[in-house]
């Protein structure tokens, strides 16, 4: 484990911080800012609540704050994967150390003390049809905290009062305002928005590998990649592209002289294009996102300094869009990839020697582009913001990271295909880099035989998933 921490206040989170985090296993904790300026909040609350009401008593208050919580849970449904769950703990820290949602100090270091501990809520996807997903997630990651609900601790699910007896940790004693502060927000939609927005960075990196792969194996042309071309357009994600996919086929050095007999009509135009436009709605999802992250979603929101508490509401619509479109501008990374792999497979040369192989890989193909077809939908446009009905940004999130799962496939296909042409065809010249990137791979498997096809495949997906480019 890292000893290194993630300081959580005011600040501006960065995405690759997000990163680290997970891929690091760091650990978190608010600065002397954010404690500061909870406690600032905290008394507040407590000063204005008590002038309301003098004869509230702390079990009352508790019973109802916990009644916030309990009425919002729903345990069915999926559970989320630890990643998303570590980072809604993170967020909701963050958020509530703006100081601005009236909890205690000690609710925020509990949940800095069960993140730093690995303790981790377990968090179903389902929400009931009065709630929306981000309160009936984030309450369920409340529940622990007072007590009830489950939790994963060393590697076992455990009921949250045992690991709280256990360790000797007393329930936390919510106060006024608690309730609603850890179950309203954005931190649901928000832990899985980042973390497709992990997947699909890495997507779309392997994108241009694979696809450089493509080029090389089959000698496909690529002079439409001459920077000359895209110094003209004003499109970056276009000429980052174009310039990766060189860099790969060249490996910091002189073009490798393919003999360019398969031109592939416009195969390259399209992929630099396609993913080029996927990188720009990369950036703008990542810009929507990364604001919410740093922002304060929970409501009602308190302002000491101006003696002020106002009921903000929180809508999710922003993040329902740019959810779909990073959907849809991932599926063009599915389709692109498909045509390259068809091209490869169809090429008279590489049928010869493993055409049943290729008839299995297009079989499995067009059954993934079908599905990656149903899921790139836009939920947006059914969006309904009225009181009582489910949210639709969850629903967004959660098909993402199904499409990046199938994304992935339909790219091991094509890396697959493109080993399999170069091992058995011996086509044209490729770089050291594309060379050490198939090698890596063959480390952990063995070319294929006729009936182990599938199990290669799943050795593929599982290889470019975790290859660290």
């Amino acid at each position: 484990m890292s000893y290194n921490y993630l300081p959580l206040d005011r600040k501006w989170l960065h995405f690759q911080q997000v990163k680290n985090l997970l891929d690091y296993d760091q650990l978190v904790s608010i600065t002397f800012d954010a404690h500061e300026r909870i406690l600032k909040c905290s008394s507040y609350v407590d000063n204005i609540c008590c002038a309301v009401d003098t004869k509230d008593t702390t079990d009352n208050i508790q019973k109802a704050q916990i009644n916030v919580i309990k009425s919002n849970v729903v345990a069915t449904g999926e559970e989320l994967p630890a990643e998303i769950v570590k980072l809604m703990m993170m967020l909701k820290i963050k958020s509530l150390g703006w100081g601005h949602s009236g909890v205690q100090i000690e609710t925020v270091k509990r949940l800095m003390e069960m993140y730093n501990n690995g303790i981790l809520p377990v968090v179903y996807t389902s929400s009931p049809e009065r709630s929306q997903g981000d309160v009936a997630a984030l309450s369920q990651l409340a529940l622990p905290l007072v007590g009830w609900g489950e939790v994963y601790y060393q590697g076992q699910k455990w009921e949250a009062k045992s690991v709280l007896e256990k360790l000797n940790w007393q329930p936390i004693t919510l106060q006024n305002y608690e309730g609603y502060a850890l179950t309203t927000g954005t931190e649901f939609t928000s832990a899985y928005g980042l973390f497709a927005l992990k997947k699909a960075e890495h997507a779309l990196k392997l994108a241009d590998v694979i696809a450089a792969l493509t080029f090389a194996v089959s000698g496909t042309s690529t002079k439409s990649l001459n920077p000359n071309i895209h110094s003209l357009r004003a499109q970056k994600g276009q000429a980052e592209t174009a310039s990766a996919i060189l860099k790969y086929l060249n490996d910091g050095g002189n073009v490798a002289e393919n003999k360019e007999t398969n031109p592939a009509g416009n195969l390259p135009v399209y992929t630099t294009q396609i993913h080029g436009a996927a990188k720009d709605a990369f950036e703008h999802v990542l810009n929507v996102f990364l604001k919410e992250a740093n922002s304060v979603t929970e409501s009602p929101i308190v302002f000491p300094d101006e003696d002020l508490v106002v009921e903000g509401g929180c809508n999710r619509y922003h993040l329902t869009l740019a959810l779909d479109y990073l959907a849809l501008a991932i599926s063009g990374l599915a389709n692109t990839s498909l045509e390259r792999s068809q091209h490869l497979i169809n090429d008279q040369k590489n049928l010869e020697v493993f055409s049943e192989s290729c008839q299995q890989l297009q079989t499995a193909a067009a059954t993934i582009r079908a599905e990656v077809v149903q899921l790139s939908t836009p939920t947006s446009v059914d969006y309904r913001s009225e009181p009582g009905t489910p949210g639709t940004a969850n629903n967004s999130a959660r098909r993402c990271i199904q499409l990046l799962d199938h994304v992935n496939r339909l790219l091991a296909i094509e890396f697959l295909a493109a080993v399999q042409a170069r091992e058995l065809s011996k086509p044209g010249v490729v770089s050291e880099l594309l060379n050490r990137f198939v090698i890596a791979f063959r480390k952990h498997t063995s070319p294929s035989t006729k009936t182990d096809l599938s199990i290669e495949l799943e050795k593929a997906i599982e290889f470019i998933s975790s290859y660290k480019l």
